[in-house]
């Protein structure tokens, strides 16, 4: 595969941009992924199959939805109040993201659909063959032409226009989603006192004045 995964440490929400771009890489790999046993799909799946599968559906199911979480809740909003206007047309081009992310998110469900059917009841016909290979191959470039805009315009954009606190903010509200997300897990609070312990030592690395100004401002 032509992408790889950054191995950014999974606590690491200090720097949010380049968790988002981490995001990104990861994407770009599993709709590869997808994409390569979409093309399998007129023969039976093999155990090969049926793992590389497994994987990518569980990255799939929660990793774009968590992504475009971190971007409506806690990044575009401080775009938009940002208000450069010099920067008006990148701007507005965040609606046109959020519809993108939704448009997204219903290909997924109709891709993970097909590919239950070919794990439960082997060969797809040639109507669903068509629809899973033409709609993960046109997945991966609308993510491509999505992912090249937020990577070289949008990102940059925001290093520009948001300061150090706003983007710790985001950071934390990226990290705080992450914790609630593992609710169910038993070890919960152990993990959210680890992660929590772990940005702010962090944040106070870069910034020693952090806490005294009161922590994170939206």
């Amino acid at each position: 595969m032509s992408s790889t995964v950054s191995p950014l440490p999974e606590e690491d929400f200090t720097d949010p941009l380049a968790r988002l771009q981490d995001s990104h890489r990861r994407i770009e790999r599993f709709l590869e992924l997808t994409r390569d046993l979409a093309l399998r799909t007129n023969q039976p799946p093999t155990a090969a199959d049926r793992e590389h599968l497994r994987l990518a559906l569980r990255y799939l199911r929660k990793g774009p939805r968590s992504h475009s979480e971190d971007e409506e809740a806690s990044l575009f909003p401080r775009l938009r109040q940002a208000r450069a206007s010099n920067q008006a047309d990148a701007l507005m081009t965040i609606d046109d993201l959020e519809k993108e992310h939704n448009a997204a998110a219903h290909s997924h469900r109709l891709v993970e659909e097909l590919f239950e059917r070919w794990m439960q009841s082997g060969p797809l016909n040639r109507d669903q063959y068509t629809r899973i290979v033409n709609t993960t191959s046109s997945l991966r470039e609308a993510y491509r032409v999505h992912i090249e805009f937020e990577d070289t315009v949008l990102f940059p954009l925001a290093t520009q226009l948001l300061t150090q606190e706003q983007l710790h903010a985001i950071g934390e509200e990226m990290l705080t989603r992450r914790v609630r997300a593992s609710a169910s897990m038993s070890d919960t609070s152990k993990c959210a006192a680890r992660r929590r312990q772990h940005f702010n030592a962090q944040v106070h690395e870069l910034n020693p004045n952090y806490e005294k100004s009161g922590g994170p401002r939206p």
